[in-house]
């Protein structure tokens, strides 16, 4: 509310401008967060697999784990779940039965919160947004609006909600067992029910999610497993922490001992790209890897990476073990972007690295193609300077195995707007927001009518060839 009385009155036209900028950093963050979570084909699955242990880690010790886990078996809770929330998606029928009830108590997230929608943000948003942007966006067909993306978003909020609601049925039926009125055990159940996991809705007095994607997540993440940790002090979430340690070195050392050697003679395990290792236990390098707790990952991180120190040929150098320590260490305390390079050794550079914490998360794709380089340090057009000395132009500057999407919008965009850009740039703008979700809608999303454009398209969903691309 101050937020928005400072930019009301005699201060509106100072203010509108940077509360403008805000605002498209915000939608853009909004833009990323769907494409990573609720249009991700993959998430909902993936973010169950997360939420089942850290509720049972985390729910406060006087509840029963064995009471949770019948909960969560339970039809009542996932019949209710998905019941309710593709009733109300495609038929608009009225909430029933325990869906209902707990969230008329307050137990579950709204789907705009888990997405970081942030409501001031949102109301400056509607306010600053230039009359030209509002026109653009009439007659746009938005992906909320296609009956794939509901499906998908309503597959997400019913898996997302069904954990909470065993959480809740588990606390409400705790309580009244041991004589609470009914309205009390409801509004404990939905207190518990909201907090177990992550409570999304928690706000700090400044808002961070619109210029850092999942910073408030992130930030209440941290900040419930220390509650858990040091004022709850819960044997669970304690014994959580020396389970997740030990996991760390056990992956690294069965890693390193059972996965296959490259043609350098050097395992296979230490070359898993680090952001995967950091976030899931793989114990071979092939091997599926399983999702950890998002406040308990780090941790599992700094002692995978004693393994490499230990056990490991490939990570086994100082620069390479202290550098990834380090960046995990900087990706559980800070809101802020982490970029996945090297803070140490080849390819490090410090003043870019901190040049990337700082930037807001929106700029980072115009920043990376303005660099030719992406989060890793990797470059995102192969030999662009060497290429351009040669007079080649950038639309021109792509592989025989290059996405061909991706190279007839290069030349299209090139032939209608006269802008130059490579085929690998575009891919990454796209890409930056989710590589799983834009392979899975880049068919579906856009106009009703496909234009023709001369070449072939592969269509990323039966991977075979068409003559038309969707606009």
């Amino acid at each position: 509310l101050e937020a928005l009385r400072m930019f009301s009155g005699a201060d509106e036209q100072k203010h509108s401008i940077f509360t403008g900028a805000i605002a498209v950093s915000s939608w853009m963050n909004q833009l990323a967060a769907m494409g990573k979570t609720a249009a991700n084909p993959g998430f909902a699955m993936f973010n169950l697999m997360r939420d089942i242990p850290t509720a049972v880690v985390q729910l406060p010790k006087e509840y029963s784990r064995a009471k949770f886990l019948l909960n969560l078996a339970s039809p009542e809770v996932w019949g209710s779940a998905f019941g309710n929330v593709f009733g109300d998606a495609f038929v608009k029928r009225d909430l029933t039965g325990l869906y209902k009830e707990a969230k008329e108590a307050g137990a579950l997230i709204t789907p705009q919160a888990s997405m970081g929608m942030d409501p001031i943000i949102s109301q400056t948003e509607g306010k600053f947004s230039p009359s030209v942007v509002q026109s653009a966006k009439k007659g746009l067909k938005r992906p909320g609006d296609t009956r794939i993306a509901q499906m998908l978003m309503a597959l997400s909020q019913a898996l997302e909600s069904g954990t909470r609601l065993a959480v809740y049925n588990t606390v409400f039926e705790h309580h009244k067992d041991r004589g609470m009125s009914d309205q009390a055990a409801k509004l404990r159940a939905a207190v518990v029910a909201k907090k177990t996991t992550l409570n999304f809705e928690a706000r700090g007095s400044v808002p961070l999610s619109p210029l850092y994607l999942f910073a408030n997540a992130k930030i209440q993440g941290m900040r419930t497993a220390y509650e858990k940790l040091f004022f709850e002090r819960n044997p669970y979430t304690w014994s959580a922490i020396a389970g997740v340690l030990s996991l760390g070195l056990l992956a690294s050392m069965l890693g390193y001992r059972d996965s296959d050697k490259d043609k350098d003679g050097k395992s296979r395990y230490g070359k898993i790209p680090q952001n995967k290792r950091d976030t899931m236990f793989i114990a071979k390098e092939g091997a599926v890897g399983v999702p950890l707790p998002q406040e308990f990952a780090p941790l599992y991180a700094l002692t995978n990476t004693l393994g490499d120190a230990i056990w490991g040929d490939t990570q086994a150098e100082p620069k390479q073990y202290l550098s990834r320590a380090l960046r995990v260490l900087m990706q559980a305390l800070t809101p802020v972007n982490v970029p996945q390079q090297d803070v140490v050794g080849y390819k490090a550079n410090l003043s870019d690295y901190l040049l990337r914490m700082g930037l807001p998360s929106a700029t980072l794709p115009f920043y990376d193609v303005a660099t030719n380089k992406n989060t890793f340090g990797s470059e995102i057009v192969s030999n662009k300077e060497r290429k351009a000395a040669q007079g080649m132009p950038l639309r021109e500057m792509y592989s025989k195995n290059e996405n061909t999407l991706a190279v007839n919008v290069a030349k299209g965009l090139h032939d209608v707007t006269g802008i130059d850009v490579a085929p690998a740039q575009l891919k990454y703008f796209a890409m930056a927001f989710d590589r799983t979700a834009v392979a899975f809608w880049s068919d579906l999303l856009g106009s009703d009518k496909p234009i023709s454009y001369p070449g072939q398209v592969r269509n990323p969903l039966t991977r075979r060839f068409s003559t038309e691309a969707t606009s």
